[in-house]
């Protein structure tokens, strides 16, 4: 059986990188392979490099905000805290402020 596209082997090009995705496809966790010379002439660790694809990811509205500090390996707060330090928005728009003061209205806090 063939599995269905999303679950394939693919390659991305980020910020000048290729990455090598492989989905194991009985887990749910997914491998990225980035070739030993492109990460080390990153001078970065493992967790700054996934800090920074999950705060790129997230910028490009590609990743969730929760989501996006899993990624990073932090607490919301923090993440918030990075990427204001970093000039960058929140995701916040009109249907997600209706979406709260319908939650608050449901929960009688206004």
């Amino acid at each position: 059986m063939i599995p269905p596209p999303e679950l394939r082997d693919r390659t991305y090009h980020i910020a000048g990188l290729v990455l090598s995705l492989k989905r194991d496809l009985d887990k749910n966790p997914m491998s990225i392979t980035i070739p030993d010379d492109i990460f080390q002439s990153t001078g970065m660790s493992e967790t700054e490099l996934k800090l920074e694809i999950a705060v790129m990811l997230y910028q490009t509205e590609k990743l969730t905000l929760g989501n996006a500090s899993r990624l990073a390996g932090m607490n919301q707060l923090n993440f918030q805290q990075l990427l204001a330090s970093r000039n960058i928005c929140i995701h916040y728009d009109v249907e997600d402020l209706q979406q709260d003061i319908q939650t608050l209205q449901a929960l009688g806090k206004i």
